[in-house]
C-alpha cells in the first residue's frame, strides 16, 4: 500500500475522466486509501506531509484535491480507528489518546469531501464512530462518513445516525465464490434492507470488476464477463455505494458498458432509496440472468465512488 503515490493517483483519476465515468458517468469521489502520511508533529499532534510521504506526494494532499476538483471529482481520505492503519501507517486512533478531532480538521482544511474510517487496532463499537461523526460535524465541512466496521458490532443497527454508509460484511475478493459468500452473509442479517435509505446505506464493499492494480488485488481468480455483469447489477439493486478499484485506462469496452449502464444507474439512484431483498441464498452458479431478487418498490489504493444521494 505504501507504493501509492501522486502520479499513480493522478493517472487513475484522469483515466476516469477520459472514460467518461465522471460527471454524467455518475462517479464523483476519488478515495485515496492508505496515503501513509508523515509522522505527527511532536508539539501539535498534527499529521505532517514530510519524509517518505513527501517523496510519494511531492505536492501534498490539498493540491491533489484541487487536481480532482478541476476534473469534476471530490477528494476522499482514508484513516483508521487504531493508532496504525491496516497497512501499518499512521491512524487517527480514538478516545483520549487519539487524534480524531485534529485529523478531521486537517482533512477538512485539505478539502476532503469523504472520510473512510477503517477498523484495525481500535475499539469496534458505535461510540468510536460517533466520535468521528462529531469531529467531522465540528469542522463545519460536509464530508461523507464511511463506517468500515466490516460487519462487526452490527453497524446497520446504528449506522444511520452515525455515518452515511457502513460495511455489513468482511472484505470481498476478485472471485465469484467470494462475492457470493459476501452476499449470503448480508442475506443472513434479518431485515437488513430496512436499515438503508436516503442518507445512509448498507455497504457491500468495493466492486471487483475491471483491471485491478496489482498491489490492490486480493489474489482472487478474477471474474468472467457474466460474473462482472451480475456483480454490478446486484450491487446496484442492493443500493450499495459503488466503488471502483480498477484502472479505467485498462477497462475493456465490455466492462465500461456495464459500469455505464443507464438503466442500472436509474435503479441505483432511485430517490426512494429502497434496497432489494433476496428471496433465497445465492449459489456459485447464479448470475444476473438466474438470481432472483424482490424489490421493495413497484459502487488500491484508490477508488472512485458513486454513492446514492445523501439526505
Amino acid at each position: 500500500m505504501r507504493s501509492v503515490n501522486e502520479s499513480q493517483c493522478q493517472h487513475w483519476a484522469q483515466a476516469l475522466v477520459d472514460a467518461d465515468l465522471v460527471g454524467e458517468g455518475g462517479f464523483s469521489y476519488f478515495v485515496v486509501q492508505e496515503p501513509c502520511f508523515g509522522p505527527r508533529d511532536p508539539l501539535t499532534g498534527e499529521l505532517t506531509e514530510t519524509g517518505e510521504y513527501r517523496e510519494r506526494w511531492p505536492h501534498g494532499m490539498a493540491a491533489f484535491g484541487r487536481f480532482l476538483k478541476e476534473r469534476g471529482m471530490k477528494l476522499g481520505i482514508y484513516t483508521d480507528i487504531g493508532d496504525l492503519t491496516c497497512g501499518g501507517c499512521v491512524g487517527s486512533g480514538s478516545g483520549p489518546t487519539g487524534h480524531v478531532a485534529i485529523d478531521m480538521e486537517t482533512f477538512a482544511r485539505w478539502g476532503a469531501d469523504f472520510i473512510e474510517v477503517d477498523a484495525c487496532g481500535g475499539p469496534v463499537d458505535e461510540e468510536t464512530w460517533r466520535e468521528y461523526r462529531d469531529a467531522i460535524n465540528a469542522t463545519g465541512r460536509p464530508m461523507v462518513h464511511s463506517v468500515c466496521a466490516e460487519g462487526y458490532a452490527e453497524p446497520w443497527t446504528w449506522g444511520n445516525g452515525v455515518g452515511n454508509m457502513w460495511r455489513v460484511n468482511g472484505d470481498i475478493a476478485d472471485g465469484w465464490l467470494n462475492i457470493i459468500q459476501g452476499l449470503n452473509g448480508a442475506n443472513a442479517i434479518p431485515q437488513l434492507a430496512r436499515y438503508a435509505g436516503p442518507g445512509g446505506w448498507n455497504d457491500m464493499d468495493m466492486l471487483e470488476i475491471g483491471a485491478l492494480p496489482s498491489n490492490f488485488s486480493w489474489g482472487g481468480p478474477g471474474l468472467t464477463l457474466a460474473e462482472a455483469r451480475s456483480h454490478f447489477t446486484l450491487w446496484s439493486v442492493l443500493k450499495s455505494p459503488l466503488l471502483l478499484g480498477a484502472d479505467a485506462s485498462r477497462m475493456s469496452a465490455e466492462i465500461l458498458q456495464i459500469v455505464k449502464n443507464k438503466e442500472l444507474r436509474r435503479i441505483h439512484e432511485d430517490p426512494l432509496g429502497l434496497q432489494a431483498e433476496p428471496l433465497d441464498d445465492f449459489y456459485p452458479g447464479y448470475h444476473a440472468e438466474t438470481a432472483t431478487a424482490r424489490s421493495r418498490t413497484a459502487s488500491p489504493c484508490s477508488a472512485a465512488s458513486r454513492a446514492p444521494p445523501r439526505r
